[in-house]
């Protein structure tokens, strides 16, 4: 799923939603059934490919995830997801802070051999648009999504904010887990 641009999410009256994710290693001593979550699309992916998937929702799996790339998820880190870029969360316990908005478009039809009704790829869509795939398809902001340096980009590991010595000596430890982005 992706969360809509602002410009996007304006056209139903609501704001757009970047996001981080952080996995607390105190809630997160097991990696359950996928420790990974998948993140953006491969460099090179066409918008006629996942124009592809959507035409393909009704058939059962989509596929879409065959063009997107799973991290391994690493408990005490987290990622910046923006605005329009593809995500399907693991099976970590997850943290999300996030705009508050409740805007998003479900890309994948099958999650879990669970099938997802098309409702939840155009909840958040003009009515007019409900099967305008091409309209869909621009939803995805294609330069974030397809970066060459993904992980390099909104992957955000723990940053202590002083040496964890002397913070451990004052009796605190604080991190920074969410930073860099809006």
């Amino acid at each position: 799923h992706l969360h809509q641009r602002t410009e996007h999410a304006a056209l139903v009256g609501m704001e757009g939603k970047p996001e981080s994710y952080f996995f607390p290693t105190q809630l997160n001593n097991y990696g359950a059934e996928f420790p990974h979550t998948y993140f953006g699309l491969e460099p090179g992916t066409t918008p006629a490919q996942v124009r592809r998937c959507l035409e393909d929702w009704n058939k059962g799996d989509n596929r879409i995830t065959d063009l997107s790339k799973a991290y391994r998820l690493e408990p005490g880190t987290g990622w910046f997801v923006p605005a329009g870029v593809l995500h399907a969360p693991g099976s970590y316990c997850t943290y999300e802070p996030q705009w508050a908005s409740d805007v998003f478009a479900m890309f994948q039809s099958l999650v879990s051999e669970v099938p997802i009704d098309w409702g939840l790829l155009v909840k958040n869509v003009p009515t007019e648009r409900h099967n305008d795939l091409d309209f869909l398809v621009s939803l995805i902001d294609w330069d974030a999504n397809t970066v060459a340096d993904f992980k390099a980009r909104y992957f955000r590991p723990a940053v202590p904010v002083a040496a964890p010595a002397e913070m451990q000596e004052a009796g605190y430890l604080e991190i920074w887990i969410s930073y860099g982005n809006p």
